[in-house]
């Protein structure tokens, strides 16, 4: 199995030469900080492993086999990481019902962390969102109606809750 370490430095390799928000800062910077948030609030490296992946099967060339067999990613991680995954032909509404039917805190928590870190806007992020046609204020709202959502599922325990509440009132 991989450890941690290594999760990291394979993330840095799936998503390469990838940009965010048209060219404003590397892809893998996102699922970094989603991976980091999730580490700080449960010290979970399981869920640390399958944060820094979350994207990887959805935006690169990865697929869920690589991952387990080319890379010895631990299953527990693959699962997490192939709820993650949006399928190709899934609406945002079918993908969320296939999270909520997991019920799963770790797959939720990761999914929230990861609304909250689209919701956070730079500059660049919202001159990209403007050149391609969409409203930067919509977009947010979308993002922090589905961590609501997420977070109405579970009992996160008293520092986990604690946080995420902190970032809802930010």
């Amino acid at each position: 199995m991989i450890p941690a370490e290594i999760t990291l430095l394979l993330a840095i390799k799936l998503h390469g030469q990838q940009m965010r928000w048209g060219d404003s800062e590397p892809y893998v910077c996102h699922p970094i900080r989603v991976a980091n948030a999730v580490y700080m609030m449960t010290k979970d490296v399981r869920l640390y492993q399958a944060a820094l992946l979350h994207d990887a099967v959805e935006d690169t060339d990865l697929t869920l086999e690589d991952l387990l067999y080319k890379y010895n990613c631990p299953p527990a991680v693959g699962r997490i990481v192939d709820a993650l995954t949006k399928r190709d032909c899934e609406s945002r509404e079918d993908y969320l019902t296939r999270l909520k039917a997991y019920d799963d805190r770790g797959i939720s928590l990761i999914k929230m962390l990861d609304s909250f870190d689209n919701a956070m806007q730079t500059k660049s992020a919202i001159d990209y969102l403007k050149d391609n046609g969409r409203n930067p204020k919509n977009v947010r709202d979308k993002y922090i109606a589905t961590a609501k959502e997420l977070f109405e599922l579970h009992d996160y325990g008293p520092t986990v809750t604690f946080h995420i509440n902190n970032i809802f009132e930010y």
